[in-house]
């Protein structure tokens, strides 16, 4: 399942003027990193559609360890991580993929469309 999910609201009476191609990291799909935990177990970060346990969100981070399994929040291993996924897009960040890559991490980039 893909987090690039686009809703289009118009009011009554209005028209959508264009729908125009972006593109975004691919780190908003998904995104994965290894945390060793303090006592020397290694666990895996990550963020997509499928992992995570919230129902308000299509895309979030979730965690193999036992804390983030039986708890309401966060992790400390997500805690520590999170800042290390890109998630640059187009639409909200501006800018231009640099020869097809992320101008933020260098990393793949996938196309979305926008209704503008």
């Amino acid at each position: 399942m893909s987090c690039n999910v686009v809703w289009l609201f118009l009011e009554r009476g209005k028209t959508m003027v264009d729908i125009v191609p972006m593109v975004m990291c691919k780190t908003n799909e998904f995104w994965q990193k290894q945390v060793v935990g303090s006592k020397g177990s290694v666990y895996t970060v990550t963020f997509d559609a499928l992992s995570h346990k919230r129902h308000d969100v299509v895309c979030d981070f979730s965690c193999t360890c036992q804390a983030y399994k039986f708890g309401k929040k966060y992790c400390k291993h997500i805690e520590a991580v999170k800042g290390d996924r890109c998630g640059w897009h187009q639409q909200f960040d501006g800018g231009e993929a640099i020869n097809g890559k992320c101008p933020q991490c260098g990393g793949e980039i996938v196309g979305i469309v926008v209704g503008v």
